[in-house]
């Protein structure tokens, strides 16, 4: 039988999976308009098809999402539908911002500090691929979000790792299930697949998963003593997926120890 845990993780890959193609997609339109001679013009005909792309993206996002949380309320017990939300629009001036200056902007300034032209746009298509990413992922993230405020049913949201979740994105992994009608926002970089999941009144876990459960444990290792060392110690936990909370809580200990000994030496 599936499980909430699963239905969450299943939304999640097909999500990214959506997404990847598009950005396939987005590459090659790329790569047929951007001109090195004549860059702002050719961008500017690259952000009106890739507007297209991204827009039906975020609408295909949205109504995954609401499938996805229909069938995770059935799941969690529930027969009564969700509540009737307004889809929101699917291109917003942010997003067209978004799209030139992490990208065609990054390369112009690049090549004005000598960097080669072909260099500064191959940087500049990754990282427009990135933006992409978080900006077709935040509308059915918000989709989610936004049914669990206006559900009597929810509690809030949680959120949901893309597997290999980065430092910043564990530590909000590390929050569990807190997120209520009142924390609407959803914290995603470029190039994030996290995704958000409804919690139910009715669920036993209260949201946690044991990942979440992992997640809060190693910040609160890292952090119980001094703060600041989250991004290494999460690396060195990443390394060592062996020891258990106990034995990295000594040697995030051991190490804090031995960086401000170095300091004073």
């Amino acid at each position: 039988m599936t499980t909430l845990e699963q239905l969450a993780a299943g939304h999640m890959r097909r999500q990214v999976a959506d997404v990847a193609r598009i950005q396939v997609v987005l590459a090659e339109l790329w790569d047929r308009t951007i001109d090195p001679a004549d860059i702002d013009g050719s961008f500017a005909r690259f952000q009106a098809g890739a507007s297209t792309l991204i827009k039906a993206g975020r609408r295909s996002g949205e109504l995954s999402a609401q499938e996805f949380y229909t069938a995770s309320k059935i799941l969690a017990g529930y027969d009564r539908p969700g509540p009737d939300v307004p889809f929101q629009p699917t291109e917003t001036k942010a997003n067209r911002a978004a799209l030139h200056a992490t990208s065609v902007a990054r390369a112009k300034r690049q090549i004005g500090q000598g960097v080669p032209a072909d260099v500064a746009l191959e940087a500049a298509k990754a990282a427009m691929l990135r933006s992409a990413k978080r900006r077709i992922l935040e509308a059915p993230r918000r989709r989610i979000i936004a049914l669990s405020a206006a559900d009597n049913d929810a509690r809030g949201w949680a959120r949901v790792s893309d597997g290999r979740p980065c430092h910043f994105c564990a530590m909000l992994l590390g929050r569990g299930p807190v997120y209520t009608a009142g924390t609407a926002h959803f914290e995603a970089h470029d190039g994030c697949g996290c995704q958000a999941k409804p919690v139910f009144n009715s669920d036993p876990t209260g949201g946690w998963e044991p990942g979440t459960r992992r997640m809060a444990d190693l910040y609160a290792a890292s952090t119980q003593q001094v703060t600041g060392f989250w991004r290494t110690d999460y690396a060195y936990a990443l390394a060592h997926p062996e020891l258990s909370i106990d034995e990295l809580r000594a040697a995030f200990d051991e190490r804090h120890a031995a960086y401000f000994a170095a300091r004073q030496s």
